[in-house]
């Protein structure tokens, strides 16, 4: 380390002459110790300390290859710092320590005919002062089955090579591999193993061989949408199960597809590769629109191993929706669009599709069952009829229904039934479909009636009560029933007052008036008076024999005065015109028999407040008191 260059730059530009420039020692080094000798104490060096040679590193003696020594420079006098510098440390290893083998059984476990990389985890030697490319593994006796490769670095580069010589380095990079050609037996190879310096390692690799498992199935048919001629086969239809390779698997068509060809990329083909499954290359062509299913069938082969008779179902998807339904046993249940809805195929043809039965259900009919009535509303009856066939129309009409019978014994989930139908429309190829329902009882766990289907709707409009009435029904009809018997009551207890306000008045006495005189007009039953205390009055001139009956007020009784009865005579003309009589009684006059007058000048309670100068007009329905 020389500073002579600070020094002088110091002296050339900052002006000073004899400048002190000290060296101190930040922190001791990782795997040494710098020191003045003999002092090992002293951190803080000169200039001539530092360019006479008098500082030393002195290593700790383990295993490493490189260390790094951190000073700083500083101004004196002041203490300026100027600068941070470090300084590496080459350490050059020196072979003194012997290598070991790690693993004491080095072995590996390949499958028959197939490849295996050798990693360090199978084989590995260690030695802390000799590097991995150092240590080095001499095959003596080649394996007795197959043979070890050496892949190169650069991946560009396909070239392999077969070796009897590698280092540790090698096997620490994956590139050692063991390919095995031959008998299900073990093998093994004899190898020794070295660093250079001491004695070598000799021992054997063993190689366990497994059998090659190839198990190909097909866990579902390959779907073709109704509408469409082009299928996709994936891994999903073909699965492989196998301890080897899988892109060494190859599958050749035994049994070609009697509607179809089978494509591989844009190609018509008679083999493939699992990769090819992988990357979605391998596709189903239809060519004959007539049918609803095909199949091939398929034969996996792998280093010599073979499965045969693989066969794969290809079937047309029905272009529907379709939900499940509950079906209530004993009971017809509706089919409607939202259990078996085909709109999408009639959209897309423009027509109307229809369903055949090919395989009926095990507890029920399929039954259309139309329900009609004549215009007048009177029911006309019901047509029902088991049928094999029936339209996307029918359906939407509301006319076809699922009718279970009666299973003694049944659990509370129900039982599982199902029919098979083929959707067959204008254009495209039918396709069969499997419609799954539930038979259930009409009784939940609590017994209490569940909600059933409603009658049918016939196409008439014409909709029936439905057997079985959900709680809400029960709720409403409760309701109405109660509403209805609460107006009962009521026409009851009116008609009951009525007939006992008849009866009271037919049991009074009816007063008998004098002859050639009329009696007093009555007011109406509902308007008399309900009150019992009545007392009568006679007039002073014994003329008629009059009852009215009067409520009695507590503070007026004292002072009622004596009024005279006058009776009206008929009306036998009226005097003015017509318009005269309007502008006397705001009520106008209909005609002559329905008025009565009498003039009240002689009243004997009359007021003098009001005194009248004009004759008032009454109605028959009216009368004076």
């Amino acid at each position: 380390m020389n500073i002579s260059g600070i020094v002088s730059f110091l002296q050339a530009h900052a002006g000073i002459e004899n400048p002190v420039v000290l060296s101190r020692l930040v922190s001791q080094p990782s795997h040494g110790h710098v020191m003045i000798v003999p002092d090992l104490n002293v951190t803080t060096f000169s200039q001539p300390q530092i360019e006479g040679g008098k500082i030393v590193y002195y290593h700790d003696h383990s295993d490493t290859l490189e260390d790094r020594i951190n000073f700083s420079l500083y101004l004196t006098p002041g203490h300026i710092l100027l600068c941070n510098t470090s300084i590496p440390v080459i350490i050059e290893p020196v072979n003194d320590e012997p290598f070991k083998l790690n693993t004491n059984a080095p072995s590996i476990t390949v499958v028959q005919n197939q490849n295996q990389t050798i990693t360090k985890e199978n084989l590995l030697t260690t030695d802390p002062d000799t590097p991995p490319e150092e240590i080095v593994y001499d095959v003596i006796s080649r394996p007795t089955y197959g043979r070890l490769l050496l892949l190169p670095f650069n991946e560009n580069i396909s070239e392999v090579r077969q070796v009897n010589k590698f280092t540790q380095h090698d096997v620490d990079s994956n590139r050692l591999v063991y390919e095995h050609n031959g008998p299900l037996q073990a093998a093994s190879f004899y190898f020794r193993v070295w660093d250079g310096r001491f004695n070598p390692v000799y021992t054997v690799f063993n190689v366990y061989v497994l059998p090659i498992k190839l198990n190909v199935t097909v866990p579902s048919p390959v779907s073709l949408q109704q509408g469409s001629n082009v299928a996709l086969i994936s891994e999903s239809n073909v699965k492989l199960d196998t301890n080897a390779r899988q892109d060494l698997v190859i599958y050749e068509v035994t049994t070609t597809p009697k509607y179809g060809v089978l494509y591989v990329r844009d190609g018509a083909a008679a083999s493939f590769k699992q990769t090819d499954l992988l990357s979605k290359s391998v596709m189903f062509m239809q060519t004959d629109m007539t049918v609803s299913n095909d199949s091939l069938e398929l034969a996996a082969r792998l280093s010599g191993f073979e499965q045969k008779h693989i066969r794969i179902e290809i079937k047309v998807v029905p272009l529907m929706i379709m939900n499940s339904m509950i079906a209530l046993a004993g009971e017809k249940t509706r089919i409607t669009l939202q259990h078996m809805d085909a709109t999408p195929l009639a959209k897309l043809t423009s027509s109307n599709p229809t369903y055949t039965i090919v395989k009926k259900p095990k507890f029920g009919k399929i039954k259309r069952i139309i329900r009609s009535s004549s215009s007048s509303g009177e029911k006309r009856g019901t047509r029902e009829k088991e049928v094999t066939k029936f339209s996307h129309q029918e359906v939407m009409s509301g006319v076809i229904y699922m009718v279970c019978r009666k299973i003694p014994t049944m659990e509370y989930e129900g039982v599982l039934d199902s029919f098979a139908f083929v959707l067959a429309a204008s254009i495209f190829q039918p396709a069969v479909g499997d419609f799954e329902f539930r038979v259930k009882l009409d009784v939940d766990e609590y017994n209490i009636t569940l909600g059933g289907p409603m009658d049918p709707v016939g196409h008439e409009g014409e909709m029936a009560i439905a057997p079985n009435m959900s709680n809400d029904y029960l709720l409403i009809l409760g309701m109405l029933l109660g509403v209805f018997l609460l107006g009962v009551v009521v026409i009851i207890t009116i008609r009951c007052r009525q007939n006992k306000y008849k009866h009271a008045e037919e049991e009074k006495p009816e007063p008998t008036p004098a002859v050639g005189v009329m009696p007093l007009p009555r007011p109406p039953d509902h308007l008399m008076p309900v009150t019992p205390h009545v007392k009568r009055y006679a007039n002073d001139h014994n003329s008629v024999a009059a009852s009215t009956p009067l409520p009695v007020l507590p503070t007026m009784t004292s002072t009622l005065p004596q009024c005279k009865v006058i009776p009206l005579s008929p009306l036998e003309s009226i005097t003015g015109s017509e318009v005269d009589v309007s502008a006397k009684y705001p009520y106008g006059v209909a005609d002559g028999d329905e008025w009565s007058s009498f003039d009240t000048s002689d009243l004997p309670c009359q007021s003098a407040t009001t005194q009248r100068t004009n004759n008032p007009l009454l109605r028959r329905n009216q009368y004076w008191v």
